[in-house]
């Protein structure tokens, strides 16, 4: 199964936002989303997430 920080890559690259580019969005360095999506934090995540269109309902699922 895919991580959450895969998850997040993923659809980050999906939406075609550089770490920077969503970084920005949300209020954080490039260097949080870097280890966000290398699994070493997870403070940001819901932040994350509704910038990429990723459903509420997951969030708890991503998160276990």
């Amino acid at each position: 199964m895919e991580s959450l920080g895969q998850r997040l890559k993923t659809a980050r690259k999906k939406a075609g936002l550089t770490q920077t580019q969503l970084a920005e969005r949300i209020g954080v360095t490039q260097n949080a989303i870097q280890k966000i999506e290398a699994g070493g934090e997870t403070k940001h995540i819901i932040a994350l997430a509704s910038v990429l269109g990723i459903n509420p309902a997951c969030y708890k699922q991503v998160m276990e």
